[in-house]
């Protein structure tokens, strides 16, 4: 089923099926929006669509004895979202800019649904780094203490090991015109919280209303 959702109400496209006829028994049900590609039986998702990308997998007894039954989902954000910010005391130029990379050659770039499995896998390859930008003018005084936030976020799929991100600062002046760029490259302190093992994605319930899509998965007995 292909149709849109206009917060709890779901309405199918002229094209598509407006009901499910399904026999007695335990289905796996998924709700995607149009983010997600299929492929055979799967769902895949490219880390570029990601920050947009919401999924939702619920499992749902069908009885017999009932004439009709709604299925509810709670979308769910299908990425991480990194807000990066500054704290110091000195002066630090607007504009300054910095790198975001994965420490080595690889980072996860695709989020695949198994749907014979009811289960996720992400494969790994290469991305482009994130260029942030901190354009606040707050860090303006000499020996001031301030903070200033990134004019982006950064979005990363499950699975991303924080702990081998980097940020390098590539522009700006900091102080009595001291090239930030001079900075060596800076490496997370704090683990992750992200879940480990690839079977769950971030509980963040979703407001996202278009282009959602629905197949049911019949759990094997």
């Amino acid at each position: 089923m292909k149709g849109t959702f206009n917060g709890s109400t779901f309405t199918p496209d002229a094209s598509s099926a407006t009901k499910m006829i399904l026999e007695p028994g335990s289905y796996n049900f998924v709700c995607y929006n149009d983010k997600f590609q299929e492929v055979g039986n799967n769902l895949e998702l490219n880390i570029n669509d990601a920050k947009e990308a919401y999924i939702c997998q619920t499992t749902q007894e069908i009885y017999g004895y009932t004439a009709q039954q709604h299925i509810t989902f709670n979308m769910r954000h299908a990425c991480s979202r990194i807000e990066v910010f500054l704290e110091c005391y000195g002066k630090l130029s607007s504009g300054t800019t910095a790198s975001v990379t994965p420490v080595g050659t690889s980072a996860k770039t695709k989020l695949v649904y198994v749907g014979a499995t009811n289960s996720f896998t992400q494969t790994a390859g290469s991305i482009s780094p994130s260029t942030l930008t901190f354009s606040g003018a707050e860090l303006t005084g000499t020996n001031v203490f301030g903070a200033v936030t990134a004019d982006k976020k950064i979005y990363l799929l499950p699975g991303t090991d924080f702990t081998k991100l980097q940020m390098k600062f590539t522009g700006g002046t900091f102080g009595k015109n001291r090239n930030m760029s001079d900075a060596p490259a800076m490496l997370p302190r704090r683990k992750s919280t992200q879940s480990e093992g690839h079977t769950t994605l971030p509980r963040i319930k979703s407001t996202q209303s278009e282009g959602h899509a629905m197949l049911p998965r019949r759990k094997s007995t």
